[in-house]
């Protein structure tokens, strides 16, 4: 879990798009940036019922999709083709993702150091980096553990 300050405030980040601040908007980007963790649209649902807050699946993923426009989050497909979300922000920046193919597990690793990489692409291909998605698929330890037993 990483340290949350005004920066990564869902109003303030909400406010600095050109999204209407809604409560359901308000709701989902405060979950994602709580866990601090990749989650799927069921885990967001699971969230919001424990917080007595009904929205349906289908407001869930208008609301995704507004947030991936504005760069508020960002999306991980898996080899399972279950797409996950984190938020993007200063505090969780641009890192890569470990993929378990058995058990669909997600694994976050520490960021690297993407930013030089922006202006080399500029400089020597005249091309303009907006995303990187790295996501590395394997099989996990506890599964491996398991194959071994």
């Amino acid at each position: 879990m990483y340290k949350q300050d005004a920066c990564c405030d869902a109003k303030i980040m909400i406010a600095k798009t050109s999204l209407p601040k809604t409560a359901q908007r308000m709701a989902v980007l405060r979950i994602l940036l709580r866990v601090g963790r990749p989650v799927c649209v069921t885990e967001i649902l699971d969230q919001l019922k424990e917080e007595k807050l009904k929205i349906n699946k289908v407001t869930i993923y208008r609301i995704i999709n507004s947030f991936k426009r504005e760069a508020l989050i960002r999306e991980i497909a898996t080899c399972q083709g279950i797409h996950y979300y984190e938020a993007a922000c200063v505090h969780h920046p641009v890192h890569p993702h470990l993929n378990c193919r058995l058990c669909g597990g997600i694994f976050c690793i520490a960021p690297f150091v993407f930013l030089p990489l922006r202006g080399l692409l500029s400089k020597k291909y005249d091309f303009s980096m907006e995303q990187i998605n790295v996501n590395i698929t394997g099989v996990c330890s506890q599964c491996l553990n398991k194959r071994e037993t």
